[in-house]
């Protein structure tokens, strides 16, 4: 796979850190929070990875339009199926234990939040980048 960058590496545990002790300091309102958290980084992860794997079979191989289209396609429906049925079994398991616990198990708006986390660090690492060269070209002026 694809050498992940230092900066983006970096990025990503710097946010990871920060929004998990957030997320810890607030399981004293709701541990929901939390879980709902870190299943959403892990959808994110798996997003990731999955992206990376197709986009290594594309370049692999010899640039056909059908072998490109049927696999860009299989990789969108692939995200769709798994982020879908995380979000509707996250929907059936708060619905169950609602009786138990007072909001359920996960937390939706988190696991959103956490689903996006790894674009979150892509956005703010090309920034970061951005920010970078234009300092180096002012330097060199």
């Amino acid at each position: 796979m694809k050498k992940l960058t230092n900066s983006f590496l970096l990025i990503f545990c710097i946010l990871f850190t920060t929004s998990l002790l957030i997320f810890s300091v607030l399981t004293y309102l709701n541990w929901s929070l939390l879980t709902g958290f870190l299943l959403g980084v892990i959808i994110s992860i798996i997003n990731y990875l999955l992206n990376e794997l197709f986009f290594i079979k594309l370049l692999s191989k010899k640039r056909k339009f059908f072998l490109a289209f049927f696999l860009t396609n299989l990789k969108h429906l692939v995200w769709l199926v798994l982020f879908s049925g995380t979000f509707i079994g996250i929907l059936f398991a708060n619905n169950l234990l609602k009786n138990m616990w007072t909001d359920g198990i996960f937390n939706i708006y988190t696991f959103i939040y956490g689903s996006l986390f790894v674009a979150i660090s892509i956005i703010t690492d090309n920034f970061w980048q951005i920010i970078k060269d234009r300092k180096k070209e002012r330097r060199r002026k």
